[in-house]
């Protein structure tokens, strides 16, 4: 006999939903989707208009990337945001990507400009974003094409960092509740050193920039800060501040955050590569990185 398994969702959006079109969307993804039934929640929102959760019963024979898969191909389709129904505990350590997380810019791609080379960085950048290449041998094959740059075109560059939309409202807003904000990057430390300037960061894990009389030497300091070396380090902030799992998030962009999001309480895909968003608790597409605070919000109305 095939048995029954409850999934919920809590789905976030600019512009109000149909129950029809969204049982329609996840059940031409997954046809193991049945008996679905979505109410409209009642919480105050600062970043989206309608707040939803969404219960329906699925074969226990379905696979999770199944059913991951049919939520973020729906979510693409009616521009929602959406949360795995999780039950979690007020954040007290919350870990971010910087490149295209934190800042709108990959700044190796920013760094490859100034030295007259981005074509040849950025197309090695989109394939590790996309997962097609082992990140330490990109990482290296990038900066060794910026060797010789000078220490004041890295400058230039850091004079031009800005947050993403809402970064600066969520990284507040959690530090108001007590957590602490890390950026575990496989980026450069001068760059998340800047950001820690500008809200209230207090921890980083990144990449070091070896100089040699004012140049770049192109050569990388090991260990290089992958995507195993952002999860460990996830984990060792969490001993070291004694944490529960569930009071743990961690935010990213691409492949190279998928291993931190799954260590996780709470994984988040901002803006992300299909890749990371078929992995994550939860999906920002529509939403700025404020929006994170109404999902907190949804979460703990929900399982409360």
């Amino acid at each position: 006999m095939t048995h029954k398994l409850k999934a919920e969702w809590l789905l976030f959006t600019l512009n109000p939903l149909e129950v029809q079109l969204v049982e329609n969307e996840l059940k031409s993804s997954c046809s193991a989707l049945d008996a679905m039934s979505i109410k409209e929640l009642d919480i105050k929102l600062q970043v989206y208009q309608y707040a939803y959760q969404v219960s329906f019963s699925v074969d226990d024979g379905c696979h999770k990337e199944s059913l991951l898969s049919a939520v973020e191909s729906a979510s693409q389709t009616l521009k929602f945001d959406y949360c795995r129904l999780l039950s979690v505990k007020p954040i007290k350590l919350a870990v971010f990507d910087m490149d295209s997380t934190l800042i709108p810019m990959e700044v190796i791609d920013e760094l490859a400009c100034e030295a007259g080379v981005k074509l040849q960085v950025s197309e090695i950048t989109e394939a590790a974003m996309r997962g097609e290449l082992d990140f330490n041998q990109s990482f290296e094959q990038r900066l060794s094409l910026l060797k010789g740059m000078s220490e004041q075109a890295v400058e230039a560059v850091k004079s031009r960092l800005s947050f993403n939309p809402g970064v600066e409202a969520f990284i507040n807003y959690l530090s108001e509740q007590g957590a602490t904000v890390a950026i575990a990057s496989g980026g450069f430390v001068p760059f998340a050193e800047a950001l820690c300037s500008k809200a209230p960061i207090t921890k980083i894990a990144a990449n070091q920039l070896m100089f040699n009389q004012g140049q770049l030497t192109g050569a990388a300091v090991k260990p290089i800060i992958n995507a195993e070396k952002k999860a460990i380090q996830l984990q060792q902030w969490q001993k070291e501040l004694g944490l529960e799992n569930g009071e743990v998030l961690a935010v990213g962009d691409g492949a190279n955050d998928s291993f931190m999001l799954e260590v996780a309480g709470l994984g988040v895909a901002y803006k992300a590569k299909p890749f990371l968003r078929r992995r994550a608790d939860c999906v920002i597409q529509q939403g700025g990185m404020d929006g994170m605070i109404d999902i907190l919000k949804g979460l703990d109305q929900a399982v409360s």
